[in-house]
């Protein structure tokens, strides 16, 4: 399965220009971008181009969180984020491929350690889907009070769970 990825740049008027490539998520290339290679620089990683111009809240709605492993945004400084789907696999009333979060990372163990929880958890929804204890339409919105609670993370919601965070 491709480890795909989205590279946001920053353009001079604060929207940025987006590519997107299929094996630029897997460890590998985290490691790298953390080791300081520029995202964009990646070996063996072709990145295409797929929006222009967007502003950053509208690319956090429009990323497909189910076949997306990373995010990575250079403006300052490049950030790398975890694309976090809110919906379970095999789930008729699943969530769209556009339901999710993107969850900033600060080193490979970290996402590593970051996906593991977030298994964990999807683990605990689907024992409570099958046994009755939750609604499907229910898990987007545990998995969305999940990522609000991650106080020392930056996180960004898709639309419409934004709005359910916002005071």
């Amino acid at each position: 399965m491709a480890e795909r990825a989205v590279l946001a740049r920053v353009r001079r008027d604060g929207r940025y220009d987006v590519d997107r490539s299929r094996w630029g998520g897997t460890n590998q290339a985290l490691t790298a971008v953390f080791g300081g290679t520029p995202p964009g620089r990646l070996p063996d990683v072709t990145w295409r181009r797929w929006q222009t111009g967007v502003r950053f809240p509208a690319l956090v709605d429009s990323i497909d969180y189910l076949s997306t492993s990373l995010c990575y945004r250079v403006a300052d400084e490049t950030r790398a984020f975890l694309a976090c789907w809110f919906g379970l696999p095999l789930v008729d009333e699943s969530a769209h491929r556009t339901a999710g979060a993107l969850v900033a990372v600060r080193s490979t163990d970290d996402a590593r350690r970051f996906r593991r929880r977030l298994r964990r958890l999807k683990g605990a929804l689907a024992d409570a889907l099958a046994g009755g204890l939750l609604p499907a339409t229910a898990v987007p919105f545990v998995l969305v009070r999940w990522v609000a609670g991650l106080a020392d993370r930056e996180t960004h919601l898709s639309a419409p769970f934004r709005t359910l965070t916002e005071r």
